[in-house]
């Protein structure tokens, strides 16, 4: 294989250089990122990546933002709703902040999965992760 490339003329081996260097510069990023979940939507993974691509930086720290509320949501469906729990239980406060702000979104079934959420983690004396629930998935302003 090699020795036909080197018997290629050097024009077209120019041309394969650049659409290989161009190839890398497009799928690099993602695989330093998050691997291959980054390129494989609809797994928890891939939703940590989506979060994590669209995460604010201000003042030397990490935060969430409408952005990534909006990619995270854009990249979610109503049936997606049991991942977004999962990613409740996250150690990454921003995943978790992030997918509380879009279960309270999916409407019903969201907030019924959020207000499930909550009281699991209350009841197993999570109080930080039912905290977090509770202001981020706006529980506060609901009545149930």
């Amino acid at each position: 294989m090699l020795s036909s490339f080197k018997t290629m003329p050097k024009r077209r081996r120019k041309i394969l250089f650049f659409l290989a260097l161009l190839l890398a510069c497009a799928l690099l990023p993602n695989l330093i990122e998050g691997g291959t979940a980054c390129l494989t939507p609809g797994q928890l993974a891939g939703y940590r990546c989506i979060v994590n691509r669209n995460t604010g930086f201000a003042h030397f720290t990490r935060g969430m933002n409408m952005y990534t509320i909006e990619a995270l949501d854009k990249a979610t469906t109503v049936n997606d709703v049991p991942a977004l729990k999962e990613l409740l239980k996250d150690d990454d406060r921003v995943t978790a902040m992030t997918a509380a702000e879009v279960m309270q979104r999916k409407g019903d079934v969201g907030k019924t999965a959020l207000k499930e959420a909550f009281d699991t983690a209350r009841t197993a004396g999570d109080q930080t992760r039912a905290a977090l629930i509770n202001e981020y998935g706006d529980l506060h302003l609901q009545v149930y």
